[in-house]
């Protein structure tokens, strides 16, 4: 699977010509035949041919090509949209809030110790240092970066139809994971 995601986003940057498969006819001119109806030919797609309603372009690494499939049917078929929806919907904007809310309720709480008052204690994590500076310097970027990057991989290409990440909510399920680790191990060597 990273391999895998790893390759199309690595082709997508690098193979911009490969990108020739746009629609020229806009969703609603043609009738919409079954995905069955076409399957034979999706293989065979060259560019330039309309895209079926509920279809996504993906680049077909065995052939060099790009074909359509269903939308939500891989990992980067679904639906595009822009930038500005990806990261401002009200899917991810809640996801990244109770990320951020948990990173600084997990910095207080910590720094907040008794022993880390007098110095008998330290942060487990040594990236994230011993003061409140050092660990809003780390945390914060890293939660603006992990957020633009799961926008910009979410968003696919409204213009050329291509789809974007499918599970983009596992990039904000971890930034909640750490500090809540975090608050959970200092709440249990609390008592």
């Amino acid at each position: 699977m990273t391999k895998l995601t790893t390759f199309l986003l690595g082709l997508s940057l690098l193979a911009p010509g490969l990108a020739r498969a746009q629609s020229q006819v806009q969703p609603g001119q043609l009738p919409d035949s079954p995905a069955s109806a076409d399957a034979p030919r999706r293989l065979s797609l060259l560019g330039g041919e309309s895209i079926r309603r509920g279809m996504v372009w993906r680049a077909d690494s065995q052939r060099n090509q790009w074909v359509q499939v269903e939308t939500n049917s891989c990992e980067f078929c679904g639906k595009p949209m822009s930038w500005k929806t990806a990261a401002f919907d009200k899917k991810a904007l809640p996801l990244w809030l109770i990320a951020t809310g948990l990173a600084v309720a997990d910095t207080e709480f910590t720094l907040s110790r008794p022993c880390f008052k007098n110095g008998t204690c330290t942060e487990a994590n040594p990236l994230l240092g011993r003061t409140r500076a050092q660990q809003y310097g780390v945390r914060m970027p890293a939660l603006a970066l992990g957020w633009l990057a799961s926008s910009w991989l979410r968003k696919g290409d409204e213009k050329k139809n291509i789809g974007g990440m499918r599970h983009w909510y596992a990039f904000p399920m971890i930034y909640m994971g750490m500090p809540a680790a975090g608050l959970a191990a200092n709440a249990i060597r609390m008592h």
